[in-house]
């Protein structure tokens, strides 16, 4: 069953905009009531895996071409150990070339327990990476 986590606040929409490189895909999450996610298990390429809620968020190919053609960001919620979280989640994102935040996060998730005491985390593969569209390069 699919629940929709919504993205509350000017903190999470700028933050979702900011990954996504266009505030127009921030707008329509939040103008659509939220991102749907679904129980998942996610797994690190180092080994490893945890819980979490998975969904994808379309947003344009071409930020510059809103109305062209899309694709889809996957987007992967660990939720906050407390019950009383706080409201502004962590976004994480992975800086090599092709390596999906998903993948690359998990092996290093009990450093980031303290965090996570109070704080979702919310790891978004960029697009071409990860789970969102990955371009295989040829090294």
């Amino acid at each position: 069953m699919a629940e929709t986590w919504l993205i509350r606040g000017a903190t999470r929409a700028l933050a979702l905009a900011l990954l996504l490189g266009a505030a127009a895909s921030a707008q329509a999450a939040t103008a659509a009531g939220g991102l749907a996610l679904s129980a998942c298990r996610i797994e690190g390429f180092g080994g490893g895996a945890t819980d979490a809620r998975c969904g994808t968020l379309a947003v344009p190919e071409n930020p510059a071409e809103p109305a062209g053609k899309r694709i889809e960001l996957s987007v992967a919620v660990i939720p906050a150990i407390s019950r009383k979280a706080k409201s502004d989640p962590l976004f994480l994102i992975a800086g090599g070339p092709g390596q999906g935040t998903q993948e690359g996060f998990v092996p290093l998730l009990g450093a980031l327990s303290g965090i996570r005491r109070e704080r979702d985390l919310v790891l978004l593969d960029q697009r071409g990476t990860g789970k969102s569209n990955r371009m295989g390069c040829k090294l």
